[in-house]
């Protein structure tokens, strides 16, 4: 329901930053060395807080409600300490 602006220029952005936050993880998660798979996952939550701001840009400029913006952004709110939590016990286990 959006125009094709916002599509293009929000709407492209706030889908991309979302689903490369568990596709971040993943590519991180089969590299060789500990330096690459932190660096992926710094990524991966760089992804999560890009996602934020897409969301919170949607919000503002009118294309979402305020009942729609808080439903996305509790289950944001729950997926970085989540997200967190499973790159620090991924790296304690020394993968």
């Amino acid at each position: 329901r959006w125009e094709s602006f916002e599509k293009w220029a929000i709407g492209q952005q706030l889908v991309e930053s979302a689903d490369s936050i568990a596709a971040t993880i993943i590519e991180g998660y089969y590299r060789y060395t500990e330096g690459e798979q932190r660096k992926f996952f710094q990524y991966s939550l760089s992804s999560a807080k890009e996602t934020m701001l897409w969301l919170w840009r949607s919000k503002e400029r009118g294309l979402i409600n305020e009942k729609e913006y808080q439903r996305i952004k509790n289950e944001l709110d729950q997926l970085i300490p989540q997200t967190i939590k499973f790159i620090t016990q991924l790296q304690q286990k020394k993968i």
